[in-house]
């Protein structure tokens, strides 16, 4: 007898389908009830909320709904929003919008490509685009006014049974577009409505990451896994924090938490209060913890004093039994301090990400002496460096996250790759060695004339994985 398929368990439709685009899985969803329900389970998974009235709309709609709102698990809310004049803006004319508006946010790299595109539209269409500029910038200020944020996102929020993880989010700008390759159709729905798309993050305050926050904890107690922030602004975000740390034990679910900082440095009590947050979530098998990107060239040997400090950030007292995934980025620490947070979660520690880490100068410390504890105390099994490791002395080491071994010219893997397999224990090979006074440093690796060199004389000095950077 031949099997049905409709036998099948609903999961397994899901993972058939999840590769589907959005237009073949609703396609799908119209087949069969079976079918429609493995559709549904993937358009409903995740929310997209942007700042916008229609957006706000969909969501209260689907939580609105008997079927779809028990497929919602994570809402992600991006940030941007239209410039917004203030009151002038809607007493701008249309020439006025046109010149500082029309065509912005869509990657163009002059204003001259911007005016090109903005003269194939006709007068009538882009009075319609205009007026429904002012209509997205009112609806804006609604969102924003008193307490109607929070108050919609919790409406909404509360008729979703299965929503674990809620993650706010600005999206980076356009990538650069040419005339040639620009179509409308391909941009957000806001910027084929209004000819503008939203790329304002200056102004936008940390007020709707914690707008979302105060939703989901106050309305998904017990449920709430994920938490996830990004392009923060540290400063603001930690004045608004304040406010909100009654709600921090409502975290002790959370066991993926990722906040990501605009580079800037700490002080005062924005310190303390994101290391309370920290302290709050006893349940944590993921953290990311970014002030964003480090310019290693651009340093002076005591500029690693203003980075973010990891004993501020993660004090001794703080650990969690469950961690398996850690991810720190432009933080400044000493050895000492690093070896033992990672020595603390050795049991559990599974998963390492290292970027823009810089040892203080005031302490002694190797990034040689850390790969191999690394090996020797930790199990990892898998391992990212990126960006810049620096100890203000020898080990001032710029990686890079794309170089791929196939641009060497040798067999060998890059020197990334051989650190990386290293210290996971995949790799006996350790590609740093103390460097013999009076050896040849003729063959031009640029930190042959430092205190670590690389073993061996068949390195291939195309390789970039790896560049011993020269400070000011």
């Amino acid at each position: 007898m031949a099997p049905n398929i409709n036998s099948l368990p609903l999961e397994v439709f899901t993972m058939i389908f999840a590769p589907l685009s959005r237009s073949d899985l609703i396609a799908l969803s119209l087949t069969s009830h079976k079918l429609r329900s493995a559709a549904c389970t993937l358009l409903f998974k995740t929310i997209h909320l942007k700042v916008n009235l229609k957006s706000f709309a969909r969501l209260q709609k689907i939580a609105s709904h008997p079927v779809y709102s028990s497929h919602v698990r994570t809402i992600l809310y991006d940030g941007r929003r239209l410039f917004d004049l203030g009151s002038k803006a809607f007493e701008e004319d249309l020439d006025g919008w046109v010149r500082r508006h029309a065509c912005t946010g869509f990657g163009f790299q002059s204003v001259s490509l911007e005016k090109i595109l903005v003269s194939r539209f006709t007068n009538e269409q882009l009075k319609v685009f205009h007026r429904n500029f002012l209509m997205h910038v009112q609806g804006q200020r609604h969102i924003k006014t008193r307490d109607n944020e929070k108050v919609m996102l919790m409406e909404a929020i509360r008729r979703l049974p299965g929503l674990t993880g809620v993650s706010y989010y600005t999206k980076g700008p356009e990538d650069f577009k040419t005339l040639e390759d620009f179509s409308l159709s391909e941009m957000s729905l806001v910027a084929q409505e209004t000819l503008v798309e939203p790329f304002e993050t200056c102004f936008v305050n940390e007020n709707h990451f914690w707008s979302l926050f105060d939703a989901a904890s106050s309305t998904t107690i017990g449920n709430l896994r994920t938490l996830k922030g990004s392009n923060l602004g540290f400063n603001a975000w930690a004045r608004d924090a304040v406010k909100y740390e009654e709600q921090f034990k409502k975290l002790s679910t959370v066991e993926n938490l990722e906040l990501e900082y605009l580079y800037q440095r700490m002080a005062g009590e924005g310190v303390s209060v994101l290391s309370r947050l920290l302290g709050r979530c006893p349940s944590l098998r993921s953290l990311r913890i970014s002030f964003h990107t480090l310019i290693l060239t651009r340093l002076t040997i005591g500029d690693s004093t203003s980075a973010n400090n990891l004993a501020t950030i993660i004090p001794n007292d703080h650990c969690w039994k469950y961690l398996t995934h850690l991810s720190l980025q432009a933080i400044s620490t000493t050895q000492v301090d690093l070896q033992g947070l990672l020595l603390k979660h050795a049991p559990t520690l599974h998963s390492l990400e290292l970027r823009d880490i810089l040892f203080l100068p005031s302490s002694p410390s190797s990034w040689v002496s850390v790969f191999h504890f690394m090996r020797r105390s930790l199990k990892l099994k898998t391992v990212k460096f990126g960006g810049a490791l620096y100890n203000g002395r020898e080990e001032n080491w710029s990686i890079s996250d794309d170089y791929k071994d196939d641009s060497l010219v040798f067999t060998k893997p890059c020197i990334r790759s051989q650190v990386e397999e290293y210290v996971t224990n995949r790799n006996h090979y350790f590609p740093f060695s103390p460097f013999l006074s009076g050896g040849s440093s003729s063959w031009g690796m640029e930190w042959q004339m430092r205190r670590w060199s690389t073993v061996g004389l068949m390195w291939d000095d195309m390789d970039g994985s790896w560049r011993y950077v020269v400070l000011n």
